[in-house]
């Protein structure tokens, strides 16, 4: 998924400035990792990531194939339709 962030380009070339590339996110729904908090016995706090569950697909994409990561939720789902 390849999100473009509204950033001023004024200098008339063709540069990849403004663009953002999710690096693990599901490439159908754009679901990325989430912040959170370890929580301990004793109440103590430190910041963790949750990371969603990400498989690598072949999958039909436009009449060709094409290796995607999807998440679990899009698989269930059947938003792919798998490449045989």
């Amino acid at each position: 998924m390849v999100a473009y962030a509204p950033v001023a380009d004024n200098d008339g070339g063709s540069s990849t400035k403004g663009v953002v590339i999710v690096a693990y996110a599901c490439d159908l729904c754009g679901k990325r990792h989430q912040a959170g908090h370890n929580v301990s016995h004793a109440n103590n706090r430190t910041k963790r990531i949750f990371s969603p569950n990400l498989q690598t697909v072949r999958a039909l994409i436009g009449g060709t194939h094409k290796r995607i990561r999807v998440c679990t939720r899009c698989l269930r789902s059947g938003l792919v339709s798998k490449a045989v």
